[in-house]
């Protein structure tokens, strides 16, 4: 469960509920600095620590650069707060993010500081802020700054500190980073944690508050971060911080982790080792080929697991690397029903971003002998190789352009080109429609693709997730998340997904088997691991749905295999909702998109959600029920995980979200369920509804205590259902393969 801090916290700070008729603002400017530590927004903090908890409490991060010129808040109607992240104690323009600051806490943005102030000294050597005038944005938030800093933190003390949120993941361990001090301005600011040097009263700094303006964790005591090996935890808890500083309210939280009650899994492959035979006996006697050895072993025996897999199109294509051999294996797999297509792109681009630079085609024909064409397992092997070959030629051209360009993020270890295939010049619409309406070619009747999977850093720039939107594609990958004994913090849980420009990529909810095998070169049975990262994913926090993710390459070493068929295994016994990766990229969009507005008591309506289902109510808001009588377009709820899930009727443009008593009466209402279901209809003497799914349709439903029901699936009668006395009524459809079906149950009278 929840730390009982983060109850208290959240009682004690409770704000004011929301107005009748009004939007509830969702948006968090979060201000960070690209002339410093992280050039891109990708790179942060801000981005990699932060602003999952922002989506874990409903919020969009939008993203401000201050080494830019900042917007007129007024611009933001949506906001809710700003939260300043600066990685250094200055700033390009200083005067200018005071004022940013000063009109949004004006207009009653709330304001979160973690670290450095940032503005108070220029870096260009010029004039910072005055302390005074720096004070008046804090002031606002519920704390102030006192021209004091303590530098000897030998004789340190926590004078008042709360456990449960200022020594979350890392104890305070000595020695303390030194600290300015701060100290609170309004009686309501919650001090978290507060240091001073013994008998030295003046140093007293309250570094961690949380207010009902705002709140701040000051530098050195909201995280640890060491650079050498660049692994980071978090000191305070970050949900429960956010929930103080950013205030509590009762509104429903957009959710993606969560679906029909029971928590979302997905599984997606990229293409990459498609060609490359196995070593697996007695496949490798027959020359079997990865992605057969996948087929049979992985996805074949797994109907009630979906999967999609993407191939790289060069790798099948006869005009590129592809064969027969490998276009049927394309076909055997996709016409199975579990299985999505998805595209890994035409040529497999490792780094996106050099291809946005305007030289690119230049640069990469001076280094074309780099490639290692067609072979039958290409890897880290040949490109090292090839590397080699390269520097004993003498070719100083070469030389000079490796020193130019040097890739660091390949599928299979380090790579030495900008993408894995260069039989022609790289273009853009290729990559992504052109790569798409191929591989529609290799799908049975009926079969449409829908989903680019992004190859490489997973770094694609603002025209490549443009390209993607208008060939119609939805995309995933990045992110990384992993939370485990080797990356043991909340921190490298990625967020939802990464802002760029006008676009949103969306993020796979969990790393592939890349990172557990030191990018492919040791460890093979790493992957196994992946179970802890699940496990402390789904609670006490329910973070990210379930993902099991993987390369066809996955395929070629025993080890991995079994490492991958483990994950499988583990999976089927959870309580999971099995979907497509498109759909969960789906409900992901619908993060973004969805608007919740207050419409009444306890009410609001949900809007623009696309394909988002879920909405959660977190503590200390969990204890209630729907209140059918005034809700429209709800299935059900569920008590999970620390808190309450209300599913949403996919049939229902914009549904009605209404709180009442724990109890839900004699309404019918859906607990959980396998299978996704949408277009419910209650009446009194019956209800129906339809499902599709993979696997056994099981499901729970509330109804009167002790209710019989005639249970048809499709007209066809299937027999009599009885709920227990508790009024739990437990259904299992018998296996459709993903077609839709439709269910209605007849209450029969005693």
């Amino acid at each position: 469960m929840i730390r009982a801090f983060a109850f208290a916290l959240v009682l004690a700070l409770l704000g004011t509920a929301c107005a009748q008729a009004q939007p509830v603002p969702r948006r968090v400017l979060v201000l960070w600095d690209s002339s410093s530590v992280a050039k891109e927004w990708r790179n942060s903090f801000a981005h990699s620590m932060l602003e999952m908890p922002l989506n874990r409490l409903g919020y969009i991060a939008e993203p401000l650069d201050v080494a830019k010129k900042l917007p007129d808040p007024a611009g933001f109607a949506d906001a809710h707060a700003v939260v300043a992240w600066i990685d250094t104690d200055s700033v390009p323009d200083p005067a200018d993010m005071l004022a940013f600051l000063d009109r949004a806490t004006r207009a009653g943005l709330r304001f979160v500081l973690i670290g450095e102030p940032g503005f108070l000294r220029a870096r260009s050597g010029g004039e910072g802020v005055p302390l005074a005038a720096a004070n008046a944005i804090f002031e606002r938030a519920g704390f102030r700054l006192l021209d004091e800093y303590v530098r000897l933190t030998f004789d340190v003390e926590a004078d008042r500190r709360m456990p449960a949120l200022v020594e979350y993941e890392r104890a305070l361990d000595p020695p303390l980073t030194p600290f300015a001090v701060w100290r609170s301005s309004d009686p309501a600011t919650v001090s978290a944690l507060v240091l001073r040097r013994r008998d030295r009263p003046e140093t007293e700094s309250h570094v961690v508050m949380v207010g009902k303006h705002g709140g701040l964790a000051a530098l050195g005591y909201s995280h640890f971060f060491e650079p050498e090996l660049r692994r980071r935890q978090w000191r305070i808890d970050p949900i429960a911080f956010l929930t103080g500083a950013l205030g509590a309210r009762e509104a429903p939280v957009p959710d993606v982790t969560t679906l029909v009650g029971r928590r979302i899994y997905f599984s997606h492959i990229d293409g990459d080792g498609w060609r490359n035979v196995t070593e697996i006996q007695p496949g490798r006697r027959m020359r079997k080929l990865s992605a057969e050895i996948v087929l049979e072993e992985a996805i074949a025996p797994f109907p009630d697991l979906p999967v999609t897999m993407a191939p790289i199109v060069a790798d099948l294509h006869p005009d590129w690397c592809g064969t027969p051999e490998g276009r049927d294996i394309a076909k055997r797999i996709f016409a199975l029903p579990q299985v999505e297509a998805g595209s890994h792109t035409w040529t497999h681009p490792f780094d996106w971003p050099f291809f946005e630079r305007a030289d690119a085609e230049a640069l990469e024909r001076a280094i074309a002998s780099r490639y290692p064409g067609c072979q039958e397992s290409p890897g880290w092997i040949t490109n090292m190789v090839a590397r080699v070959r390269n520097r004993l030629s003498g070719n100083s051209e070469a030389k000079k352009r490796a020193a130019e360009f040097d890739g660091q993020y390949g599928a299979a270890g380090a790579y030495n080109t900008p993408r894995a295939y260069a039989g022609k010049p790289y273009a853009l619409v290729d990559e992504i429609g052109g790569a798409a309406a191929y591989i529609q070619t290799l799908l049975p009747p009926g079969k449409t693709l829908g989903l680019v999977q992004w190859s490489g850093n997973t770094a694609p720039g603002e025209a490549a997730l443009a390209a993607a939107a208008q060939a119609g594609l939805r995309n995933i990958n990045g992110g990384d998340t992993r939370f485990d004994a080797e990356f043991n913090s909340l921190s490298y849980v990625a967020p939802v997904g990464r802002r760029v420009g006008a676009q949103q990529q969306i993020y796979a909810a969990a790393s592939n088997e890349n990172t557990y095998t030191d990018l492919w070169s040791d460890r093979y049975f790493g992957f196994r691991d992946l179970a802890e990262t699940i496990a402390n994913t789904g609670a006490p926090r329910r973070l990210t749905p379930v993902n099991v993710y993987y390369h066809v390459y996955s395929g070629e070493k025993d080890a991995a295999l079994q490492a991958l068929l483990g994950n499988l295994a583990y999976v089927r016994g959870l309580d999971i909702a099995p979907i497509f990766a498109s759909h969960y990229a789906a409900i992901a969009e619908g993060f973004y998109s969805a608007r919740i507005v207050a419409t009444g008591a306890r009410a609001w309506r949900i809007e623009d959600r696309g394909d988002l289902q879920t909405v959660r109510f977190d503590p200390p808001f969990d204890d209630a029920g729907v209140d059918f009588a005034r809700a429209r377009g709800v299935l059900g709820f569920r008590r999970d995980a620390g808190a309450l899930y209300v599913a949403l009727d996919p049939a229902e443009a914009s549904p009605v979200v209404a709180l009442g008593p724990a109890d839900a009466g004699n309404a019918v209402s859906l607990i959980d369920s396998r299978w996704p279901i949408r277009d419910l209809k209650r009446e009194p003497e019956r209800f129906e509804f339809a499902a599709q799914g993979f696997g056994a349709g099981t499901m729970h439903w509330r109804v009167a205590p002790d209710a019989r029901y005639a249970l048809a699936v499709d007209g066809a009668e299937l027999g009599e259902v009885r709920a227990d006395a508790r009024g739990m009524l437990a259904l299992s459809l018998p296996r459709v393969d993903g077609r839709r079906v439709a269910v209605r149950l007849q209450r029969v009278q005693s």
